[in-house]
């Protein structure tokens, strides 16, 4: 039930987090997700969702603006991403990893 993990603090290291979310045709977005870890080394994780405007998101680490503008340029370049934008985390406002553990062991369902 329990991990233990260790998280290299990028930010530390003069490196940026942000999210890439994108909207793929249909039927594409677990070959998608699959094509972006292959293919750029800046993109350090994918999922799918379940979301109103993507279905696609794309965890990104990079170094500068720059960098962040050429992959954005080259994921709407994949001809079946329709939409994209994105998120950077500037800083946590806080965290209550706590409130999953409660919410677990104390639901009623």
């Amino acid at each position: 039930m329990l991990t233990k993990r260790y998280e290299l603090n990028a930010h530390d290291l003069g490196w940026r987090n942000a999210e890439i979310l994108m909207l793929v045709d249909n039927g594409t977005a677990n070959r998608t997700a699959k094509e972006l870890i292959e293919k750029f080394d800046y993109v350090i994780g994918t999922s799918t969702r379940i979301n109103t405007k993507s279905n696609l998101a794309a965890c990104i680490a990079f170094r500068n603006s720059d960098q962040l503008h050429e992959l954005m340029e080259k994921i709407r370049a994949i001809p079946n991403v329709t939409n994209l934008e994105w998120s950077e985390v500037v800083r946590e406002a806080g965290n209550k990893g706590n409130r999953l553990a409660h919410l677990i062991f104390n639901s009623t369902e």
